[in-house]
């Protein structure tokens, strides 16, 4: 369901700030990040407001493992609760697949859809595997969800 074969799940831009130049210093490291922390904040939401943790991530990564096993078990319902867990902790437009999955075998395909359509919108590079399946859910779900539309003669509504 995730890209488990990732070992670094789930990254941080800030991880580029440690590389260093021949002098110790961090400054070429810093203002790569910094040029890509902005180029990134206007693409995916803001990150949270307090830096996570490593017992967090780690925390995350446990939650993430169980949420699969748990999947692949068919025990939907409390896959969800700690995908909901881990992305509370870390929150990664990554885990945005997993809950389009989650809530496709839970038969809530307006959720479903919604979260696979966020996936491929704001995750960075995703791997190329699940990115086609996104879109290929994508594809099979809007078959099935209707859409209304409204039209209005009074103006200003």
């Amino acid at each position: 369901m995730s890209d488990r074969s990732d070992p670094s799940w789930p990254r941080c831009v800030g991880d580029r700030a440690r590389q260093r130049t021949a002098g110790g210093r961090r400054l070429r490291g810093v203002v790569r990040t910094v040029a890509m922390a902005a180029a990134v904040g206007l693409l995916v939401p803001a990150p949270p407001a307090r830096a996570t943790t490593e017992a967090e991530r780690t925390e995350a990564l446990r939650e993430l493992q169980d949420g699969n096993r748990l999947f692949d078990a068919g025990d939907y319902v409390a896959a969800l609760a700690r995908f909901e867990s881990a992305y509370a902790k870390v929150p990664s437009p990554k885990l945005f697949f997993n809950f389009g999955q989650v809530h496709r075998r839970l038969g809530r395909t307006v959720e479903a859809l919604s979260f696979y359509e966020r996936y491929v919108a704001e995750t960075p590079n995703p791997p190329a595997k699940l990115r086609a399946e996104a879109q290929q859910r994508i594809g099979e779900l809007q078959k099935l969800v209707a859409t209304i539309e409204i039209r209005s003669d009074a103006a200003g509504h």
